[in-house]
């Protein structure tokens, strides 16, 4: 099976909050950037048990990116979800699931588009 990026896009995601952060007046880190990769690729020469062929499809996959900063070094490095607060968390689960589903509905434009040709 061959992937092939045809789409992609970012999302940036503001305001967030780490949980210890919340907790404690003065904490060492403190988010420096949340955003969302998503993309579309066209999966082709896919093959049911390695012998059927199947037809072409696409599909789309996002991916969360969350970037902490140490306030007093100053050196950035990426971390988990599970370290952000509920809230954030949240908002986070919502602007991912937006984009999933519009990313779905680009797919079947896609697909929409190739049957036209």
């Amino acid at each position: 099976m061959k992937k092939r990026i045809i789409y992609g896009t970012k999302v940036s995601v503001d305001n967030m909050i780490l949980e210890a952060e919340k907790e404690m007046k003065i904490y060492y880190e403190e988010v420096a950037e949340v955003f969302l990769m998503g993309y579309i690729y066209l999966c082709s020469q896919r093959k049911l048990f390695g012998i059927i062929p199947l037809p072409n499809k696409h599909d789309c996959k996002v991916f969360t990116h969350i970037f902490v900063r140490n306030k007093y070094t100053g050196s950035v490095h990426a971390t988990v979800p599970s370290l952000l607060s509920f809230e954030s968390k949240k908002r986070l689960m919502e602007e991912t699931q937006n984009l999933e589903s519009w990313l779905r509905n680009k797919c079947k434009q896609y697909e929409q588009s190739k049957q036209e040709e």
